[in-house]
């Protein structure tokens, strides 16, 4: 029997097919493709997709985040309730849709979608206007002093996120547990191409991802209560 699968999106839900005490870690199959008395054992979905409603966006500056290492360049925004991404780089504030990268939703607990994508836009405004204002300059981007994540801090204040109040709070309840899970999920990824029938490595690796993923969204999950 095949332990191939063909699969024919970019980013597949990731499952843990079993048989009795025998394990696969493989792609998302259909029931046409999924071995005869295999069944789901747990299901995760991906860490990499398009930019998500009401979250934390976070992509490669450049290149793919399959590419990822701890030294890339990341560039980040938050998302209005259709998953338009608010922005700033070196061209400015900008509001669009990305098509790869991490969402780590946020609470929408505190205010609906219209006062959410409200105050997303009113923020994006008056930022553009007192870049046009200012003659000292304050609003032009600066890699080290206003980057975008300088940026995105401001607009999690600007929508009275708990624990938003300086950029190490930030990075370390919402940043750090999401992109910690997703650099297994590349390794889980990784493994998928290259293990063999025996390797329970890549089963190891699965888990350890759920258990990640779960961590992180239960964290955010705390910061809301």
């Amino acid at each position: 029997m095949s332990q191939n699968y063909t699969v024919h999106y970019q980013y597949p839900h990731l499952c843990l097919l079993n048989k009795e005490t025998k394990y696969r870690v493989t792609h998302q199959t259909t029931e046409l493709m999924r071995p005869v008395g295999w069944v789901v054992h747990d299901s995760a979905p991906p860490m990499i997709g398009p930019s998500q409603s009401c979250s934390i966006c976070i992509r490669m500056t450049t290149g793919r985040l399959l590419e990822y290492t701890r030294s890339s360049l990341l560039h980040c925004g938050v998302s209005d309730s259709s998953g338009h991404v608010y922005h700033f780089d070196e061209e400015g504030h900008q509001c669009n849709t990305w098509r790869e990268c991490v969402s780590i939703p946020l609470s929408t607990t505190c205010t609906n979608h219209n006062n959410w994508n409200e105050i997303l836009s009113h923020h994006q405004t008056t930022c553009s206007q007192n870049k046009k204002k200012s003659s000292k300059n304050v609003s032009i981007y600066n890699d080290e002093t206003n980057n975008c994540f300088h940026y995105l801090v401001e607009c999690l204040q600007a929508l009275h996120l708990t624990h938003s109040e300086t950029l190490s709070k930030v990075e370390k309840h919402y940043i750090r547990p999401s992109m910690v899970a997703m650099e297994t999920y590349l390794q889980l990824l990784e493994r998928i191409q290259t293990m063999d029938a025996e390797d329970e490595t890549g089963v190891c690796l699965f888990q350890k991802y759920i258990q990640e993923q779960n961590q992180a969204m239960e964290f955010i999950g705390d910061l809301e209560e």
